[in-house]
């Protein structure tokens, strides 16, 4: 047999009033719009937009002052690695000093 109550419904959110409106963000308008905001602020701040030139230019001409180096030595890479490069630099100039041993040891192969 069948319930003679309909089953319960589920609640629902209460209506809001709307809220407000999000900015258009029409990229083309923003564009269009861009090189009077530029001449716009430049009028009112020559003097910023002055150093900020130096400074570029100071930059630009800086960096193509003399031509990019990349040292592509592996043994100037390892030196350049830490502790490890000291170590090893001090060990092998020890190696250099030391006398050859003249038995059948682990030793004995160095010159």
């Amino acid at each position: 047999r069948r319930l003679p109550q309909d089953p319960p419904q589920m609640p629902t959110l209460p209506d809001l009033p709307a809220g407000p409106a999000l900015p258009s963000l029409n990229l083309s308008e923003r564009l269009a719009a861009l090189p009077t905001k530029y001449l716009y602020v430049l009028s009112r701040f020559p003097a910023v937009f002055l150093f900020g030139y130096v400074v570029v230019l100071s930059i630009i001409i800086g960096t193509c002052w003399r031509p990019l180096v990349v040292s592509t030595d592996i043994t100037e890479f390892r030196k350049v690695a830490g502790d490890v490069a000291l170590e090893y630099d001090v060990y092998s100039e020890a190696l250099k000093f030391t006398r050859a041993v003249k038995n059948q040891t682990s030793l004995g192969d160095r010159k």
